[in-house]
């Protein structure tokens, strides 16, 4: 079965946080192994990954609250 890009492009912020199913991950990177469009695009993710740093506990305040509820 041959997966859409638009599919797979949607799952890779997924699959690159590690937070698919494991028939996802499968999915996406048996797609990438073929191809070019979608591979280029998890390696862009992989080379420019975005660090979140909480400078004054806003985030982890957040995060407590949003636990809770």
């Amino acid at each position: 079965m041959k997966m859409d890009c638009d599919v797979i492009k949607d799952l890779l912020p997924l699959y690159y946080e590690e937070i698919v199913s494991e028939k996802s991950k499968v999915l996406v990177e048996e797609h990438c192994k073929e191809c070019i469009s979608c591979n280029n695009a998890l390696q862009h993710m992989k080379e420019n990954e975005i660090v979140i740093e909480d400078n004054g506990n806003r985030l982890t305040k957040f995060m407590k609250d949003w636990k809770k509820n």
